[in-house]
């Protein structure tokens, strides 16, 4: 299995403006490719300034479909309006 965990930072004012609408478009990306297994989005609720404030955490069955998922067209959608919203982006791969 792969985990596949990706941390986003938004802009100042994304988080009024884009951070709903961003975790609903990452929503949708369940059940999209074959071999996703879990697919989980949290929102940063500490009252602290964090280095991040959404997270992505997928797991999948293989590298194969970690790549039909990266290429899916929602996904690439996906990738185009956030740069509308995220400052910097983190992401780890790993085996399990």
């Amino acid at each position: 299995m792969i985990k596949h965990i990706v941390m986003w930072k938004l802009k100042e004012g994304a988080l009024e403006k884009g951070l709903s609408q961003f975790k609903a478009m990452l929503e949708e990306m369940q059940g999209t490719v074959k071999g996703l297994k879990m697919l989980e989005i949290g929102v940063n609720s500490t009252p602290f300034d964090t280095s991040c404030d959404l997270v992505l955490y997928t797991v999948f069955d293989s590298y194969e479909a970690l790549t039909l998922f990266q290429n899916h067209p929602k996904h690439l959608r996906i990738k185009d309006a956030a740069k509308e919203w995220v400052l910097h982006r983190h992401q780890v791969d790993y085996t399990c």
